[in-house]
């Protein structure tokens, strides 16, 4: 959800780039866009791309054997 709240200005990306891993780990969200090669060139912003609509698919599993599940919103 931090990804959505850049994207629509409700959370700094700066304060997202500084989340740090739960657990032992000390890396960042910015380390992992860099160790993973996603940390882009293009301004994290809707109003750096705009287009008529932008929508986010989350999909999971919460058990061994569930099926997918897909869930319409109107």
């Amino acid at each position: 959800m931090v990804s959505s709240g850049v994207w629509s200005g409700q959370i700094a990306l700066d304060k997202a780039y500084a989340l740090q891993e739960l657990g032992s780990g000390d890396r960042s969200m910015k380390d992992e866009l860099q160790r993973i090669g996603y940390l882009g060139e293009m301004e994290a912003s809707h109003e750096a791309m705009p287009i008529a609509a932008h929508f986010e698919l989350h999909i999971g599993v919460s058990g061994a054997g569930e099926k997918l599940k897909v869930i319409r919103l109107r």
